[in-house]
């Protein structure tokens, strides 16, 4: 068994243990091709609980200062994560995003670019349309909100599948600001959903 699917199910189980999960719309993952897996951010748990709900591996982007930490170093490791530097571009992340996404796998970004201290949708960065152009992945956007302490109950949302183009509205010419506009739209209606 490798070592990703190990890892998601005995992290699952342990997380099922310890939080009220209430999880819809993983039947709207494509089983394959390149797609990008757009969430917003409350928790540093967050790519788990993802992962947990997908039936495919998702190539997390995670901050550099966590390969460095001695346990969550090596489980992101293990489970095939990639290191971005934040307060930047950073370049390398986005050549191993584009990578990933052209052999046809899944990477997970949160277009917000760090997690949010109220719980409420954050500026999002138009790098995420980028990766998605440069790839012609499909995007799925997932909404997350609920408190991670013991027994919360945390509700997860996979919204549909959308090309960039169709985040636009009608009529308009398209652009990754509106496209990235569109896709936080999505996420947002998601997480007010019931």
């Amino acid at each position: 068994m490798p070592m990703y699917t190990f890892l998601i199910i005995v992290v699952g189980f342990v997380f099922r243990l310890i939080f009220r999960i209430d999880a819809r719309g993983s039947q709207n993952i494509p089983p394959a091709g390149p797609v990008l897996i757009c969430s917003n951010h409350i928790h540093n748990f967050d790519p788990v609980i993802i992962a947990m709900y997908c039936r495919r591996q998702i190539r997390f982007m995670a901050k550099a200062e966590a390969f460095e930490w001695p346990v969550l170093g090596y489980l992101i490791k293990a489970v095939g994560a990639f290191p971005v530097k934040r307060g930047g571009s950073d370049i390398s992340a986005i050549r191993t995003s584009i990578k990933y996404l052209k052999e046809g796998q899944a990477v997970g970004i949160f277009p917000e670019g760090t997690r949010s201290k109220t719980g409420e949708l954050g500026e999002a960065h138009q790098g995420v349309m980028m990766l998605a152009d440069s790839a012609r992945a499909t995007l799925v956007p997932v909404g997350i909100v609920g408190q991670y302490k013991f027994w919360g109950r945390i509700k997860l949302r996979i919204g549909e599948p959308v090309l960039s183009a169709d985040l636009v509205p009608a009529g308009q010419e398209y652009s990754r600001e509106a496209a990235t506009k569109g896709l936080m739209q999505r996420i947002d209606a998601l997480r007010r959903g019931d």
